[in-house]
């Protein structure tokens, strides 16, 4: 080894040292990430990889474990292939027609997946305890079972909610959530809500905590249950209340402001990294392109090619009258084959493509990992929204006036040339620029944020001093009914006195006048 490299060593251990010094240790962390699919856990892979950086030594559990296999303080537990989605945007639609609908979908199937991972072979290692954990990452989506893993370890753990926080989540939070205002995570509603959205939403808002406090909970119980049979293990109910810290994927430029207690904090953006240069057929094509780039992509789950057919020949026949070119994100490239106007691929630098000065729009599926992207960039959205929260995504950004809402049902060539021209004009243009100034001006970055509150937790053993009292209430003290259930009765005693004074009164009187009249 030369002395340069030595030296080089040396300085690398010294930065190190420095970061354990600071943080009192080098801690041991354990991150669980199930859901198949992979927008749930690139925005938290920047984190992960900031947090072995500074000499914390991970153990990751992950459907997509290629994305984090090079990491010298990562080590990565695979449970790939669990679970794999596999249904046409038509099929998702119509099992996601309506909000309680999109409440439910996948319901079944995401705990199925959460209870096949816990016997899955990799896991054994962390059933057996192998190893002492200072703090375990857990995704929040439908995967509360998971919170018996702190509980075994005695360890403090942080949530990770990919998207915005749901109605359920208020409870376990200490979390205000009025649905006057605060639109659930599916409703095609903004924070503005007309009479009927109100009633909607709230009506939403309660059947999604009821579904989760006598449906969800009983399932994660039975789970964890069958799992450790001989073990008294607290109701998930108990677990979810020792909740440290939500990191969540949010930010009120786009999400809405809404109320906070210090135990939530937005992280928005946290997956964004600075854009590489262009090279190749995607440069060529973006820099030949004089009249601008419209880049096409409806996600990792969603399957473009599974389009009906009449539906995508609206498409290419709204785009064979607009003078800009097409960047599409197409699973089967043959299906785009001889345009002129369309460059086709199954996989496209998203990130990169963004960064370009020629991109005008975004035509996606609404999931809040590309509204970011375009939303830092200054790029407009035609948002086609098929389940989950990218009603609400896109729903948001045209409030903005910076997005347009086109509903599945309604694609055809005549409404998708009408919403390209809207979202095409120089209002959309601005609107977009200055949505974009607002989400970049910060006083520090977003994976800054992450990293200090996760060492936070750490260094202060859970911190529970962020955590509001009204998590420890029951649902009708923190409505103060039993106050006013109190204040009622006294009201109705009062009453009843007066009521029986009044009766006793009068009865009084008439007991008197009565006598009077015998004496005359």
């Amino acid at each position: 080894m030369t002395l340069q490299h030595r030296g080089c060593h040396c300085f690398m251990l010294v930065i190190i040292l420095s970061s354990c010094l600071r943080n009192n240790s080098c801690s041991k962390i354990l991150a669980i990430f199930s859901t198949p699919a992979k927008s749930h856990q690139v925005i938290f892979d920047t984190i992960l990889v900031e947090l072995s950086e500074r000499g914390h030594d991970l153990t990751v559990v992950t459907q997509f474990p290629e994305t984090l296999e090079n990491y010298e303080r990562i080590k990565v537990i695979s449970i790939k292939g669990t679970f794999k989605y596999n249904t046409t945007i038509e099929q998702i639609y119509e099992m996601s027609a309506n909000s309680y609908r999109r409440t439910n979908l996948n319901f079944i199937d995401q705990y199925n997946l959460v209870n096949d991972i816990f016997y899955h072979e990799n896991m054994k290692p962390i059933w057996n305890m192998e190893t002492k954990y200072d703090l375990v990452l857990t995704e929040m989506f439908m995967t509360d079972a998971f919170l018996v893993i702190p509980y075994l370890y005695k360890t403090p753990y942080i949530s990770l909610a990919s998207a915005v926080l749901h109605p359920q989540h208020s409870q376990r939070l200490g979390l205000p959530d009025n649905p006057s205002y605060i639109p659930t995570f599916v409703s095609a509603a903004t924070d503005i809500m007309s009479f009927v959205e109100r009633f909607e939403n709230a009506l939403v808002s309660l059947y999604t905590k009821w579904y989760y406090e006598y449906v969800s909970h009983s399932i994660s119980n039975e789970i964890i249950q069958k799992k450790f049979p001989n073990k008294r293990i607290p109701k998930i109910q108990d677990l979810l209340n020792n909740c440290s810290l939500v990191l969540t994927n949010t930010h009120y430029t786009i999400n809405s402001a809404r109320p906070l207690p210090p135990n939530v904090v937005e992280i928005g953006g946290v997956h964004l990294k600075t854009p590489k240069k262009l090279n190749g057929d995607f440069e060529k094509f973006l820099n030949d392109s004089k009249d601008g780039v419209i880049y096409f992509s409806m996600g990792s789950i969603l399957k473009t090619s599974s389009f009906p057919p009449e539906k995508f020949k609206a498409f290419l026949d709204a785009f064979a009258k607009i003078p800009q070119r097409i960047l599409w994100k197409i699973e089967d490239e043959s299906l785009l084959r001889g345009y002129k106007n369309i460059r086709a691929a199954a996989w496209m630098p998203q990130r990169d493509i963004f960064a370009h000065p020629n991109v005008k729009l975004f035509i996606s599926h609404g999931g809040l990992l590309g509204i970011i992207e375009a939303v830092n960039e200054g790029i407009p959205v035609l948002g086609i929204p098929v389940f989950a929260d990218q009603w609400s995504n896109v729903k948001k950004l045209e409030s903005l006036r910076a997005g347009k809402l086109l509903r599945y049902p309604d694609i055809n060539e005549n409404s998708i040339t009408e919403a390209l021209k809207i979202v095409l004009s120089p209002e959309y243009k601005q609107n977009a620029k200055n949505l974009q100034r607002r989400f970049q001006d910060r006083l520090v970055s977003p994976l800054e944020v992450a990293i200090y509150w996760i060492e936070y937790v750490i260094q202060f053993k859970g911190a529970p001093h962020l955590q509001p009292a009204s998590v420890r209430l029951t649902w009708y003290q923190y409505y103060l009914l039993d106050i006013a259930s109190i204040v009622l009765l006294i009201l109705v005693i009062i009453c009843y006195s007066i009521k029986l004074f009044l009766q006793t009164l009068v009865a009084l009187v008439g007991f008197l006048m009565r006598e009077k009249k015998k004496t005359d």
